[in-house]
C-alpha cells in the first residue's frame, strides 16, 4: 500500500504542539469503520495537494485539507538470518546465489 487516491488523503492538526502544523493521513474504510494512517514520507514529485509548505521528511504542512499520490513507509526485515542458497556455480568460480523469501514488515509508529 503506497498510493492514496483522490478523496482519501486528508490533513489533520499535527501532534507537534503547533496549531499551524497539519499532518498527512490516509483514510481507510473497513466494515463500516474508518481508520486514519499517519503518512510521514510523501514521495517528492508524486503528491498533489492544496497544502502550503509541505515537509517531505515528516508529512507536515503549514496548512492544507486534501492530498493524493504516493508515499513510502518504514519497513524492516523480519528475520535475523537470511540464509543464501547456491543456485548455480560456474567453472570460473562465479556463484549465482538466491534466497527463498525475505519477510518484510511495516514499522508502525
Amino acid at each position: 500500500d503506497y498510493v492514496c487516491d483522490t478523496g482519501y488523503g486528508v490533513f489533520q492538526t499535527a501532534d507537534t504542539g503547533s496549531p499551524l502544523g497539519k499532518q498527512m493521513y490516509k483514510l481507510y474504510y473497513f466494515n463500516g469503520q474508518s481508520y486514519y494512517r499517519k503518512i510521514t514520507k510523501p514521495v517528492v514529485g508524486k503528491i498533489t495537494t492544496n497544502a502550503v509548505n509541505l515537509d517531505y521528511t515528516t508529512g507536515i504542512a503549514d496548512s492544507g485539507t486534501t492530498w493524493y499520490g504516493e508515499f513510502d513507509i518504514h519497513c524492516r526485515f523480519d528475520t535475523d538470518a537470511m540464509r543464501a542458497e547456491t543456485i548455480n556455480k560456474q567453472d570460473d568460480g562465479t556463484y549465482i546465489v538466491g534466497w527463498q523469501s525475505i519477510p518484510i514488515v511495516e514499522v508502525r509508529e
